[in-house]
């Protein structure tokens, strides 16, 4: 049973050296650290869309109002006339608009809201994303320090160093 276990452990020294090749800690670290910037981006991009249709919003709302001036306008030339008919014609169309004008208006905080809180997120997230880049290239550099340390151990004890060829 002692040669089976030392042949067991011995295979599994060499797969996790196999394994330690190919999983470098910097890379998936760097990787990890990238795919946060690509969902830092995507909330930005959903900010940016938000802000476009927030000021799609208020372009409308803008032309609302220059609309239901205008039709008081035409109920006062109208009534000015002395025609009640197009002023009343004129103050019902106005009234449909400021009603369209309230939807909108409230939509219209609604997507400020939600700018203004995915903004936040936004913010937050930068934040998090600095944070682990720090802690990134702390763990990278504690990782370089730990191999160097473990390739100078094998020099002194007199083994070769793992990924240095002729040794």
């Amino acid at each position: 049973m002692g040669f089976f276990h030392r042949l067991v452990t011995i295979v599994q020294a060499r797969s996790h050296r196999a394994a330690d090749r190919f999983e470098d800690p910097g890379e998936i670290l760097d990787r990890s650290y990238l795919s946060q910037l690509d969902g830092l981006h995507q909330v930005r991009r959903s900010v940016a869309e938000l802000a476009t249709a927030r000021k799609r919003i208020e372009l409308q709302v803008h032309q609302l109002e220059a609309r239901a001036l205008k039709l008081h306008g035409q109920a006062r030339a109208a009534l000015g006339q002395g025609r009640e008919e197009p002023a009343r014609e004129a103050l019902t169309r106005r009234a449909e608009v400021e009603d369209e004008l309230g939807g909108l208006r409230a939509e219209l905080g609604q997507a400020a809201g939600r700018e203004s809180h995915l903004a936040g997120v936004a913010r937050q997230l930068q934040d998090q994303v600095e944070a682990f880049r720090l802690r990134e290239e702390t763990l990278k550099a504690s990782y370089a320090a730990a191999e160097a340390g473990r390739r100078a151990g094998e020099a002194r004890a007199g083994f070769p160093a793992r990924g240095v060829p002729g040794r």
